[in-house]
């Protein structure tokens, strides 16, 4: 579960949206890994598509595991 606040964050090259295609993406290729692991790449990988832009929106990404 998350909210659409990475998704719709504004940044990289063109200091477009996030986007939900590429959010996707993500949630799959790290999937795979530990809690720990998750959160560290999510993490990394927002501050550096914000970069200088400011947040727009909260973020909040929920994993349960089955």
């Amino acid at each position: 579960m998350f909210s659409d606040g990475f998704r719709d964050q504004f940044g990289g090259p063109k200091e477009k949206r996030f986007g939900s295609k590429k959010f996707i993406e993500l949630l799959r290729n790290t999937s795979i890994m530990s809690l720990h692991d998750q959160k560290r790449t999510l993490d990394e990988k927002f501050s550096l598509w914000k970069g200088n832009v400011e947040q727009t929106d909260d973020v909040c990404v929920l994993r349960i595991d089955l």
